[in-house]
């Protein structure tokens, strides 16, 4: 995975939006620099940018710890200090898996009066959020990453050369790049006044609230084509272009970092500049049109059913059941009826048996 496609596309990609965080928070810190009292809290804007900008080093010394952890059991100099095995999957390649060999190789005591540098190595990779929140359940604690470097480079101020070549160039490498992304983590958490601390899971969990936000809360068109229906198309469209608009700024940012010339990059973004085009333009407002004249033709035909509803209604005014005509008419049905009622019933002698 570390000399993959995959790893290979995007090792630099880290770097560039370090830079893009740095001077976005330099920008920021320009405007606000003389409007911050002694022990105020941060500006809203000032406090996320410097919030986000720590997360992101912190996310960086995270990856750049695991990446040493996985060449250190590669290297000639600690590769005797684990186990390498082959493995077969049901589906896909083989992979290796590796471990550290039990015994004395995995003792911290040991290792720290014996091998100081395999020890020092080993628990760089832990988390610096780790080292500052330990969990109270562990009963030994991870060095600090700057204990952990002092360590090294004042064993190797005094060791052999043969002890020194196990740092070979690829994990010198490494650690210079680990210990300068530690370096701008150390000087961002001493800012002050400090930023609200804020965990990765947390951040993480927020990723593409904005884009949720703009496509969930737009009501899809439905029902019949009115003014509604035009409206929440329009919505739906705006929302799309402004994401692919954010995709264009955060490409053309990263391939001008990579070195791209201009007309690298543009010829790059026209493959996702589809909404940019003049074709997609004259199609939108010939829809927009059509669906405005269809709208506008369904108004004037409602329009015109409405007013020949009150037309009728005016020319022939509803009757009242109550009125004195009506009244009239149910008072000589009401006689009839008892007449007929009374016409039909008999008569019995009182005296005589039936």
């Amino acid at each position: 995975m570390c000399h993959g496609g995959f790893y290979e596309s995007s090792k630099d990609m880290g770097p560039s939006w370090l830079v893009n965080e740095c001077e976005h928070v330099k920008s920021i810190h320009d405007r606000f620099r003389d409007n911050i009292a002694q022990g105020e809290n941060l500006p809203p804007e000032y406090d996320k940018a410097l919030g986000a900008l720590e997360i992101l080093v912190v996310n960086e010394v995270n990856r750049r710890a695991d990446l040493l952890g996985q060449k250190t059991s590669q290297r000639p100099g600690f590769s005797h200090k684990y186990i390498i095995t082959q493995r077969s999957q049901d589906q896909g390649p083989d992979i290796l898996e590796t471990r550290r060999k039990g015994g004395l190789c995995s003792h911290e005591k040991y290792l720290f009066e014996n091998d100081i540098l395999d020890y020092c190595l080993f628990d760089l990779r832990a988390r610096p959020d780790r080292q500052a929140n330990p969990d109270p359940k562990e009963k030994i604690l991870p060095l600090d990453h700057a204990l952990a470097f002092s360590l090294i480079e004042n064993h190797l101020a005094k060791s052999s050369f043969k002890e020194k070549s196990r740092i070979d160039e690829v994990l010198s490498s490494d650690l210079s790049d680990l210990a300068a992304c530690h370096e701008m983590l150390v000087a961002i958490r001493l800012h002050r006044p400090r930023n609200h601390a804020r965990t990765l899971d947390e951040e993480c969990s927020k990723l593409g609230k904005t884009l949720f936000k703009d496509f969930y809360e737009v009501q899809l068109p439905s029902n019949r084509k009115d003014m509604a229906w035009f409206d929440h198309t329009k919505s739906s469209r705006r929302a799309l272009e402004a994401f692919w608009q954010g995709m264009r700024n955060d490409c053309a940012t990263v391939w001008k970092r990579n070195g791209f010339t201009e007309d690298e990059v543009a010829d790059e973004l026209d493959y996702i500049s589809a909404t940019e085009t003049q074709e997609y333009l004259d199609t939108i407002q010939a829809e927009d049109l059509k669906l405005l004249a269809q709208t506008e033709r369904n108004q004037i035909k409602k329009n015109q059913a409405n007013h020949a509803k009150e037309s009728f209604t005016s020319h022939n005014p509803p009757t009242n059941d109550l009125g004195p005509r009506n009244l009239a008419i149910n008072s000589h049905t009401r006689n009839n009826k008892i007449k007929v009622k009374r016409k039909n019933k008999t008569n019995y002698p009182t005296n005589q048996p039936l």
